[in-house]
């Protein structure tokens, strides 16, 4: 790994595949302008180079399986030292919980490696001009997620996903939690899990309660 904050745009890639590295040497090198771009295969390197910042990097890639941690807490580590720095997911998983994960966590967009480079490169621009981008793939989640039902009760805002309004209007037709999970292409303990979080944005302690309220609410039918 390079020393950071070299003269030019610096850019930090968190990846352990070399072939990512090298394909993303390409993609640096086709952006028209002077870039040093060093890697840190694992978390712990990851935080050994920020440790040595002297300046913040101006860009931040991170992929979310590495051998050592979660690139979320990467993601996270990054944000709290250099909260103005945008970071970028660069990575194979294209599910929902993940790319909810990774923007909550602190990332500024959301890419697949599998995005022709051109693209790659339309997004990295795109995110050092103050935008937000994301793969077209998982765009149509996001338009879900705004169009997502909020529920009032005693005047506080509680908000269900669609992905929870989805598991709600499939228990509600009598479908046990194992075949939610087999429809919705989950496993068993997200179906655990998404029901857990309803219960609590609900305020119920059962499903029947859950679904009678989502209903009463006109989030599922």
């Amino acid at each position: 790994m390079n020393h950071p904050n070299t003269p030019g745009q610096s850019a930090l890639m968190v990846e352990d595949e070399s072939f990512y590295q090298d394909y993303f040497k390409e993609v640096f090198s086709s952006m028209g302008s002077q870039w040093s771009l060093d890697f840190a295969a694992t978390g712990a390197a990851a935080d050994d180079y920020l440790a040595r910042c002297q300046a913040p990097p101006d860009l931040v890639l991170v992929d979310l399986g590495l051998p050592d941690t979660s690139g979320l807490e990467v993601i996270k580590r990054v944000y709290q030292q250099f909260s103005q720095t945008p970071i970028i997911v660069m990575t194979t998983f294209s599910s929902e919980e993940s790319f909810i994960s990774a923007i909550r966590a602190g990332a500024s967009g959301y890419l697949l490696k599998s995005e022709p480079a051109q693209n790659l490169v339309a997004g990295l621009q795109q995110v050092l001009q103050g935008n937000y981008p994301v793969s077209p793939s998982l765009a149509r989640y996001l338009f879900r997620l705004l169009g997502s039902p909020v529920l009032k009760e005693s005047n506080t805002a509680i908000q269900i996903s669609p992905r929870e309004a989805d598991l709600l209007s499939a228990l509600a037709k009598g479908l046990s939690y194992a075949q939610c999970a087999e429809a919705m292409g989950i496993s068993l303990n997200t179906v655990q899990s998404h029901i857990r979080n309803v219960y609590r944005k609900l305020n119920v302690s059962n499903q029947t309660q859950a679904i009678n309220k989502a209903r009463a609410a006109g989030a599922i039918t």
